[in-house]
């Protein structure tokens, strides 16, 4: 009775997350197509490619990009739109903007007497506080959840993290259980100095 248990926790450990992100991927095809007059699935989807280029095209084009800049700039001065505007924008632009600013991963030393971290994303080099010290901004992914919190340390708890920032997003947003029995991860190695 022990093995069928663990083999049906097993199965669903393989079973929700794929069952999850298909259904979350079929739900937005599924409302994308919905919104057009065809009778067959699938056209919305296409549609919806074909006009994310096309836009992308019009807003990097010399003689229209003055017309999307009018519109954000419009969208800038509404109250409550601004708002929800500006933190979605530096959201896309941080991930797949012209300067990604999520490419820097980190480990945050919580303090000089310990060796217990936070990983984060270097997100500034230089943050004036006042005084001496050099600080820098971190920007620390919450596990599970789509947010984080930026913080300004000093600069001597920071060190690099040898490995791609979408593998350290991974991590991060599985609460570390992605990757998390590799001995050679590197979040458990010091990063090399210079």
């Amino acid at each position: 009775m022990r093995v069928l248990a663990r083999y049906f926790l097993r199965g669903l450990v393989v079973i929700v997350p794929l069952v999850i992100t298909l259904y979350v991927v079929y739900a937005l095809f599924t409302w994308v197509d919905s919104l057009l007059p065809f009778s067959f699935p699938g056209p919305g989807v296409l549609v919806a490619l074909v006009l994310t280029t096309l836009t992308g095209y019009l807003a990097s084009n010399f003689l229209t990009r003055r017309l999307f800049d009018w519109m954000e700039a419009g969208l800038t001065r509404i109250p409550f739109v601004s708002v929800i505007y500006r933190s979605i924008k530096e959201i896309t632009d941080a991930f797949v903007g012209d300067h990604p600013r999520f490419q820097r991963p980190v480990r945050l030393r919580f303090s000089d007497e310990t060796d217990t971290y936070f990983v984060g994303f270097l997100t500034q080099e230089q943050v004036e506080v006042g005084g001496e010290e050099e600080y820098v901004a971190v920007y620390l992914p919450w596990s599970y959840n789509i947010g984080g919190n930026l913080i300004v340390v000093p600069a001597r708890l920071v060190e690099p993290l040898p490995a791609s920032s979408s593998r350290v997003m991974t991590y991060v947003m599985s609460g570390g259980l992605a990757e998390g029995g590799d001995a050679d991860w590197p979040v458990m190695r010091r990063a090399p100095s210079g």
